[in-house]
């Protein structure tokens, strides 16, 4: 169960919404690691600041483009989540963790309700994420999914109860 709340990086296109290529990235273990994400791509690298290099980070288990990723602690342990994307051929709704304890990927980790890529995925509360907009099955998804982090069960919400649910409880 997360413990603690971090800012979230969200997948980013390099070359418009018609490249084969993405990135994302999250602070682990202190460091700046970025994945590189295609079709047939999945190498991840962190970067160290002392020697001003990139040095290679375990790769993704699955090759994917335009997922989105958060972290959170699990036990004292960072977690990296990285949610959805494309595979080679298909949108996808699988996802993999990255346990910073053992430094390995794994793909024991819940599967989306959904198949989406391009969107955007924060942590709003210990546990509660929440997808954002992105590409479905039927083309561009305006809508914005809260859910808790373990089932994944994605439930449609309006964007203005959200807004005004967060004002009420801050």
């Amino acid at each position: 169960m997360p413990s603690d709340l971090f800012p979230t990086i969200c997948s980013t296109n390099n070359s418009g919404l018609n490249s084969d290529y993405s990135t994302i990235g999250a602070e682990i273990l202190g460091r700046a690691t970025l994945c590189v994400q295609s079709f047939t791509y999945k190498n991840c690298s962190y970067y160290e600041p002392i020697f001003n290099k990139w040095y290679k980070f375990p790769s993704l288990l699955t090759a994917r483009s335009h997922a989105s990723s958060l972290r959170f602690l699990v036990n004292g342990h960072e977690v990296w989540w990285v949610l959805g994307g494309w595979t080679l051929t298909k949108l996808s709704s699988s996802t993999e963790l990255f346990n910073s304890s053992t430094y390995l990927w794994s793909s024991e980790s819940p599967t989306m309700k959904i198949e989406v890529s391009g969107h955007c995925t924060v942590q709003i509360s210990q546990l509660e994420i929440m997808v954002v907009g992105g590409y479905g099955l039927s083309g561009s998804l305006s809508d914005t999914f809260i859910s808790h982090w373990k089932d994944i069960n994605l439930k449609k919400v309006n964007w203005a109860q959200v807004i005004l649910n967060h004002i009420l409880t801050v």
